[in-house]
């Protein structure tokens, strides 16, 4: 019994955390407020990066990626997207088939800069 629910949880964790993934240069980054209310200090960012070799997201033409300033990755995840734009550095990306921040946008999943 106990190895029938140890199952059940892995099947149901790999299938949840089951990702996209495309290698590709960043063309474009875009940083602003998740709101339009004035400058407000208490609001989440958003990050948006461009990625060449996505594919559009969620039915759209938008090849990129979302990422708000509350997930523990974004200060990372910022940096090796600055890292790749500015060196011409290709990136291996992860995102999740949603775009739940965005509706244009898929939602991160990972990152990896590549040699």
């Amino acid at each position: 019994m106990k190895l029938l629910i140890l199952l059940s949880v892995l099947l149901f964790s790999s299938s949840a955390l089951s990702l996209d993934y495309a290698v590709g240069k960043v063309k474009k980054i875009r940083l602003f407020s998740m709101t339009s209310e004035p400058y407000n200090t208490t609001t989440k960012g958003l990050a948006m990066v461009y990625i060449d070799e996505l594919p559009g997201a969620c039915a759209t033409t938008e090849k990129r990626i979302a990422i708000d300033s509350s997930h523990p990755l974004f200060e990372s995840f910022l940096a090796l997207a600055l890292v790749s734009k500015s060196t011409g550095t290709p990136v291996n990306i992860g995102y999740q088939s949603t775009c739940n921040l965005r509706g244009n946008a898929w939602d991160f999943g990972l990152i990896e800069l590549l040699e």
